[in-house]
């Protein structure tokens, strides 16, 4: 008996066109966490800097406890129901519309408490986290609620079409992030991650449709044989 090696080039294109699409992923991420940090500590100073950063923490509450929480369940879903891309379009509509309303909940919910989170959790010095924390709440249940997006991709083994929409995203933010920056404060700040976001969800959106709706002969053997296995997944 000896060991046996060999490459199956097509399941090597697979790894590497999804390495190359997180790779790409990772830095568009980096630049638009970034640019809004760097826009405000170069254009205005340290002290609405601290304001912004606490704001976007406290905004970001939806994403770092639940939706990381409960996207392993919707994967689940959207596995099981990945037999026919007929059934796979309306287990991925139904998702999408009960995460977003079930966030918009959360957020009317954060909007409401506001006030009183900010006193809690920062103390009255810092009641300037308010109206910027009140603005990117739209943000974090927004990335919370279309966290699902992206698993429309992966399950039909299409992941480079998430870099055009992270392209999207970080041009609009690097077009009007400082600009907004320079004219509004923080605020300006804020409301330039809540449009850049929203027109990358918006192109995200177009292109997990045209995944769902489209025919692709690649893909239909895995989407009619039935249920995705660890082992699909995996190749």
């Amino acid at each position: 008996w000896s060991p046996l090696f060999g490459c199956d080039m097509s399941v090597f294109k697979k790894v590497a066109a999804f390495a190359a699409s997180i790779v790409l992923l990772t830095m568009a991420n980096a630049f638009f966490t970034s640019i809004d940090i760097g826009s405000v500590g170069k254009l205005l100073n340290t002290e609405q800097l601290g304001i912004y950063a606490r704001a976007n923490f406290l905004a970001l509450i939806p994403v770092t406890f639940i939706a990381n929480a409960v996207a392993p369940v919707f994967l689940s879903v959207l596995r099981k129901a990945n037999t026919t891309k007929e059934r796979f379009k309306t287990a991925f509509l139904k998702t999408l519309i009960v995460s977003l309303s079930a966030y918009l909940v959360c957020g009317i919910m954060l909007e409401l408490a506001s006030r009183w989170i900010v006193l809690l959790v920062y103390g009255e010095r810092w009641l300037g986290v308010l109206t910027p924390f009140r603005i990117m709440i739209i943000f974090g249940c927004l990335k919370a609620a279309t966290g699902i997006v992206p698993m429309a991709y992966i399950l039909h083994d299409k992941p480079a079409l998430m870099v055009p929409p992270a392209f999207v995203l970080i041009v609009t933010m690097a077009a009007i992030c400082i600009p907004m920056t320079q004219a509004y404060g923080i605020e300006g700040t804020a409301w330039a991650v809540v449009i850049s976001f929203v027109a990358g969800q918006i192109a995200a959106f177009a292109f997990a449709w045209h995944v769902l709706t489209k025919h692709h002969p690649a893909n239909s053997s895995h989407l009619d044989a039935g249920p995705l296995n660890d082992s699909n997944v995996s190749s």
